[in-house]
C-alpha cells in the first residue's frame, strides 16, 4: 500500500480549488471547482474517484460538479453512484444546478448530479467521525464564510490531513487542524485589514502560519492564493510564526506531495 499522498489540482482564489488525495487505497476529490474534471484526466479521470467532498457552495470550490456529472453519464454512465459529501445546508445548491442544465431530452443525463452521485450531507453542529471507507475517515468542522463552509479532517494510513476551507481565523480551525500530518489552508490575502478578513470569511498568509502553528501541524501548504506571484511573500509571511517540524510550501497545480504519518 503506498504512502498517503495529495495532489493539487488548482489552487487560486476566486477561480477554481481541487485535491486529489490518495490514501488506503482510495482516491477522495476535495473540492471541484472549474476546469478540475480536466485536470483529473492524468490521474485516471473522474471515474477512478471513491468520493466527492464539497467544501461549501462557491463557484470556484463547487462549479465543476455539472461538469462531473456530465462526463459520469456520456457517453456510458458509471455502474456505481459516487458518494458526495458537502455541508447540510449545500444540497439545495446540487439540485438547483440539475435544474438549470439537467438535458431532459437524454434520460441519463436528466438530473445529472443527481444521477451520479449519492449524496451525504456533513453535520457542523458538533464533529462527527465519518467512515468513509474501512480504515478512511472524516470530521468536518465549522469554517467561518459567508455561506456554510466545512473544515475538514482526513484520517487514513496513520496520517492526519486537514483542510480550512475558506475561512477567517476560527477556533475549531484549530481544533480541525490539530496536530495534522498536513494542513492545507487558506491564505487568500497578503495584507487585509480586521474587517476584510471577518467580512470575506479570509486569512492572510500570515495568519495561516500563525493557525497551523497553533494546530500543531507538521507540515503547511498554503492554498487559495488570489496571485501566483504572492507565493515567496507568502511563504515568508507565514514562515515568521509557522516553524513546521517538516517544510511549508504553496499549493501549485500538479504539486504531488507525499504524506508522512503523524
Amino acid at each position: 500500500m503506498m504512502k498517503p499522498r495529495l495532489t493539487v489540482l488548482t489552487s487560486a482564489a476566486g477561480r477554481s480549488s481541487g485535491y486529489l488525495l490518495e490514501a488506503a487505497d482510495r482516491r477522495v476529490l476535495v473540492d471541484c471547482g472549474p476546469g478540475v474534471v480536466a485536470a483529473l484526466a492524468p490521474h485516471g479521470g473522474p471515474e477512478a474517484l471513491d468520493a466527492v467532498v464539497v467544501t461549501h457552495a462557491h463557484a470556484d470550490h463547487c462549479l465543476d460538479l455539472m461538469g462531473m456529472g456530465y462526463a459520469l453519464r456520456c457517453p456510458d454512465p458509471l455502474d456505481r453512484p459516487l458518494p458526495l459529501l458537502l455541508p447540510e445546508g449545500t444540497a439545495v445548491v446540487a439540485r438547483q444546478l440539475d435544474d438549470l442544465f439537467g438535458v431532459p431530452t437524454s434520460p441519463p443525463m436528466a438530473r445529472p448530479i443527481a444521477q451520479s452521485f449519492a449524496l451525504r450531507p456533513l453535520a457542523l453542529a458538533g464533529p462527527e467521525s465519518v467512515e468513509l471507507f474501512p480504515g478512511f475517515s472524516l470530521e468536518a468542522f465549522p469554517a467561518k464564510h459567508p455561506v456554510q463552509s466545512a473544515a475538514l479532517r482526513f484520517t487514513a494510513s496513520g496520517a492526519v490531513v486537514t483542510f480550512s476551507s475558506d475561512t477567517t481565523w476560527t477556533e475549531s480551525g484549530i481544533a480541525g487542524g490539530g496536530d495534522a500530518s498536513l494542513f492545507v489552508c487558506e491564505a487568500t490575502y497578503l495584507e487585509a485589514d480586521q474587517a476584510t478578513l471577518e467580512r470575506h470569511g479570509h486569512l492572510t498568509a500570515r495568519l495561516a502560519g500563525r493557525l497551523a502553528h497553533a494546530a500543531g501541524a507538521r507540515r503547511l501548504l498554503l492554498s487559495h492564493l488570489s496571485y501566483p506571484t504572492d507565493a515567496a511573500q507568502a511563504l515568508a509571511d507565514a514562515s515568521e510564526i509557522y516553524d513546521g517540524r517538516d517544510s511549508i510550501a504553496v499549493a501549485t497545480p500538479g504539486l504531488t506531495l507525499t504524506i508522512n504519518q503523524s
